[in-house]
């Protein structure tokens, strides 16, 4: 008979960890790839508010020095 143990019966255990520590991995990733996108949305709608208030400000100035 083959009496040689199988790899993957010594080592279930291990191997099941792995793929779950994995799993894991791969779901902190997303999160954080999306939180980074909605951060940088966030950003760029604050800066165009802010880009809009120097407009209307400028715009102020303008008009009362006439």
């Amino acid at each position: 008979m083959n009496d040689k143990p199988s790899f993957l019966k010594n080592h279930a255990d291990t191997v099941a960890i792995i793929g779950v520590n994995l799993a894991i991995a791969a779901i902190l990733m997303a999160i954080c790839l999306s939180n980074i996108s909605s951060v940088n949305s966030r950003m760029d709608a604050a800066n165009a508010r802010m880009d809009t208030l120097h407009v209307m400000f400028y715009d102020l100035l303008k008009e009362g020095k006439k």
